[in-house]
């Protein structure tokens, strides 16, 4: 009797074991999962912004190239006349 009392409560021990551990495991997967997809947003919002910065910088550096580009043509439109 002992004996079968020993191995149910070895049985019982091992099977709160194992509960206890995929328990744990499956709250430690979610919660990675979760700290990863907020990694990975964050990640995304700061490349969108930068993305964004870039874009305005360029637009800049176009429009301040254009208006240079303006004013050289409308020198030399200007030194045309002059010229006549």
């Amino acid at each position: 009797m002992r004996d079968k009392a020993d191995k149910r409560l070895w049985t019982l021990s091992i099977v709160g074991c194992v509960i206890v551990v995929l328990t744990v495991l499956f709250v430690s997967v979610k919660i990675e999962t979760n700290n990863t997809k907020n990694r990975i947003h964050s990640t995304m919002e700061y490349i969108k912004d930068q993305y964004s910065m870039y874009n305005s910088f360029n637009e800049a550096v176009e429009a301040r190239s254009l208006v240079r580009m303006v004013e050289k043509v409308q020198q030399t439109a200007r030194n045309f006349k002059t010229d006549k």
